[in-house]
């Protein structure tokens, strides 16, 4: 080391290890950032530390996006039902027929859907099957705020195919299916004893990034 280079460091000592300081503190933080706030568990350092991906099958199909762009469905090469010794046949009134077309043409018209169910509520993503209606009912807000207590509810996580991230909360959607089921149909589901007792019930179904399928109730929060 030359003098020049000597004298440099003794007069930049001080800047380089603030320097290395605040780097490895940007580090951690990044590192603890992804630890805490994705995962919370020891087992996303595992991930990293080891092949993890190699565990999981990843399937893909392109040839599948095809029929589904032209918006006629299609098998594959590979999902014909021939492959698997599947056959179809169309039978109308007990005789094999080559084709068949319905007397009644079915029309997914409002008074359709609605009959579904005599529940109110969100029956299905964005309220019908025209997905206009995003919402419904009247929001109490008071100072910025709902009036009345929250809840939370925690749901699980699956592993990613990269063998490293998870997927979890609800998915781009965010909605759930949230309705008051009728008197019958309340008695004839399989809710628990004070669930089938409460005449104001307020089911919340929400699929999760877990796999489940969470059933709470939305004044309680409680499954």
């Amino acid at each position: 080391m030359s003098q020049r280079e000597g004298s440099f460091l003794k007069r930049n000592l001080k800047k380089i290890v603030i320097l290395a300081c605040i780097a490895v503190v940007l580090i951690a933080g990044f590192l603890g950032f992804k630890f805490l706030v994705k995962v919370g568990s020891i087992k996303y350092i595992y991930n990293y530390m080891n092949d993890t991906a190699g565990e999981l099958e990843l399937i893909s199909n392109p040839e599948g996006a095809k029929g589904a762009n032209a918006k006629k469905p299609s098998a594959t090469d590979d999902t014909k039902p021939s492959l698997y010794g599947i056959e179809e046949s169309i039978y109308s009134d007990g005789q094999k027929v080559g084709s068949f077309k319905r007397k009644n043409k079915i029309d997914f018209n409002d008074a359709f859907v609605g009959s579904f169910t005599d529940g109110i509520g969100m029956t299905t993503f964005r309220g019908d099957y025209h997905r206009n209606l995003s919402s419904m009912g009247v929001a109490d807000i008071v100072k910025e705020s709902f009036g009345r207590e929250t809840w939370e509810y925690t749901t699980g996580k699956v592993l990613k195919s990269n063998g490293v991230d998870y997927w979890s909360g609800n998915g781009w959607t965010g909605q759930p299916v949230v309705v008051r089921w009728d008197e019958r149909t309340r008695r004839n589901m399989n809710l628990y004893d004070e669930a089938k007792d409460n005449p104001g019930l307020v089911e919340v179904i929400y699929p999760g990034m877990d796999g489940w399928i969470h059933f709470v109730d939305l004044e309680t929060g409680e499954e």
